[in-house]
């Protein structure tokens, strides 16, 4: 991480959120940085002004649950504000270059209390995660392995890109990985998937889309 100027686009945020550039520091990510690390303490509350991120949680068993990932205009450190609580529920890991506004922690949380603005979009924020946590969580116990391999693929695909390990995915869609193996050659010889070197690409998103509904 490292402090940059005021990026374009600033203003816009700021202004969503209630809060002014005196209060924040723009700081900028490089891919494969963490901007949140699960169990360690919330430095700020970060409002993204650009960049591609995945959200990841490990349960207490050490297995790998994601939740997909946040661009523009998201921000992270809200549930531990909201919720009072010092340390980051999630991990948060930087795909492409990020841009945030860092409004520092204990600054946050005396304005959450006085800032009306900043207090509601942040609710508004974490209604929206926990809705669609709820949703995956019943999508999961009802779809099946193909489904929840869909879905995940759409939820963490960077630019059409699937850049995490196969070993994360199995752990994240409840599979092994040799049934992980024979469920990405199926969509790979229908033409939803193509290796291109180490990686696999999406090159059917329509289908890829219809297959992950339950």
């Amino acid at each position: 991480m490292r402090k940059i100027s005021f990026p374009d686009g600033s203003d816009e945020i700021l202004t969503r959120y209630g809060i002014s550039r005196d209060q924040v520091t723009p700081v900028s990510f490089q891919k494969g940085e963490t901007i949140l690390e699960q169990g360690y303490p919330v430095p700020a509350l970060y409002f993204v002004v650009s960049g591609t991120t995945r959200i990841q949680t490990y349960s207490v068993d050490g297995r790998l649950l994601s939740f997909g990932g946040a661009g523009r205009g998201s921000a992270f450190g809200e549930m531990e504000l909201l919720l009072g609580e010092e340390n980051s529920y999630n991990t948060v890991l930087v795909l492409t270059k990020t841009i945030c506004l860092a409004l520092p922690f204990p600054v946050a949380k005396s304005l959450v209390h006085t800032n009306a603005t900043l207090a509601y979009q942040l609710g508004h924020n974490a209604a929206i995660i926990w809705w669609h946590r709820n949703k995956n969580y019943v999508s999961a116990l009802s779809a099946d392995a193909l489904t929840r391999l869909c879905s995940f693929l759409l939820q963490n695909e960077d630019n059409d890109v699937i850049r995490v390990p196969l070993t994360e995915i199995t752990y994240a869609i409840s599979t092994s990985y040799r049934h992980l193996m024979r469920l990405i050659r199926s969509l790979t010889e229908e033409g939803i998937l193509e290796k291109k070197g180490k990686y696999y690409c999406i090159v059917n998103r329509d289908e890829l889309v219809l297959l992950s509904q339950v």
